[in-house]
């Protein structure tokens, strides 16, 4: 072999010697570098758990309201009642439906007992009622000299009925008189009654004004400017001199009533006529009058005979 292959495999095997003597030094820490890596635990990912009560306690919440089931000791407001109807006899003597005036008291006949007022001038107001369709009806006791009101639609101005001892009934509106009336009894008694009674119904329906009095009708008015609603008044006449007495007051709200609708009014074609001229004179038109001519017939001229005058011929 020659000298040059043995030195190369000679410095092979060095190599190779000092390859395996280095490889020897560092197996030790390559073997503790994989070890330590195996043997590291893996970083763990923290889990939220649940919060305890006590951590939750600062945070505050909003607490539902408790409805108790059993009622309260205050009483619901109640829904007030339309009221459409009122009627009082005084029987109870109870008068809290009433704005009474210093004049008047509760009187008594037998087992009636009823409201009355001497004095002039003394108010009677239906507490709390503003209508304006009803029905009004009442019992009004006169002794002689009184003078008894009874007024509607009162607001600024209104609709008042008077009555007299007499039986004379007048229906005002404002100061102006609407329409008057006078009840005359077929039965009246011999001796005047310490008080007459006289049972009044009026009806105020939107424009239409009717009264009655003990069931005779004695006033039927249209106003074309009807009143509003207003108050209920009860009163004695400025007038009065005598007692005026009230009883078995019977008021109803009526509906209000539905007015026709005016239809309009069509006009008629007026067709005018020229006035003819006084003593008109004909006028004559000259018309040529044609007249035929005569004719003239004449007669036909007829031929005379000719005589024949013979000659001789000459021989």
């Amino acid at each position: 072999m020659p000298s040059v292959y043995k030195r190369f495999i000679s410095s092979l095997l060095s190599g190779l010697v000092l390859v395996s003597m280095l490889l020897t030094l560092a197996m030790p820490s390559i073997t503790d570098h994989i070890l330590a890596q195996e043997s590291t635990e893996e970083p763990t990912v923290p889990t939220e758990e649940p919060a305890s009560p006590t951590a939750t306690a600062d945070i505050p919440e909003e607490t539902p309201a408790v409805i108790p089931l059993q009622p309260t000791s205050v009483a619901p407001t109640p829904i007030p009642v339309e009221i459409t109807v009122l009627q009082n006899d005084f029987q109870d003597g109870d008068t809290s439906a009433w704005l009474l005036s210093q004049g008047w008291a509760l009187a008594t006949e037998g087992d009636n007992v009823y409201l009355a007022a001497s004095l002039p001038s003394q108010t009677a107001t239906v507490n709390g009622l503003l209508w304006d369709h009803m029905i009004l009806a009442a019992s009004v006791g006169l002794t002689d000299g009184g003078v008894a009101n009874i007024a509607a639609r009162v607001n600024g101005q209104g609709y008042t009925l008077q009555i007299d001892s007499a039986g004379t009934v007048t229906l005002y509106k404002g100061d102006l008189i609407l329409g008057q009336g006078v009840y005359m009894s077929l039965d009246a008694p011999a001796e005047p009654l310490p008080m007459t009674w006289y049972q009044i119904s009026w009806t105020l329906s939107g424009s239409a004004l009717t009264v009655t009095l003990n069931n005779t009708p004695v006033i039927t008015v249209n106003d074309p400017d009807p009143l509003a609603a207003g108050l209920i008044v009860f009163s004695t006449g400025a007038n009065n001199t005598g007692t005026v007495a009230l009883d078995n007051i019977f008021i109803q709200k009526l509906p209000a009533p539905v007015e026709p609708v005016p239809t309009p009014e069509t006009e008629t074609p007026v067709i005018v006529i020229p006035p003819l001229p006084e003593d008109p004179t004909p006028t004559v038109i000259p018309t040529e009058v044609v007249t035929e001519e005569p004719v003239v017939i004449l007669p036909e001229a007829t031929e005379e005979p000719t005589e024949v005058t013979p000659t001789e011929s000459p021989t």
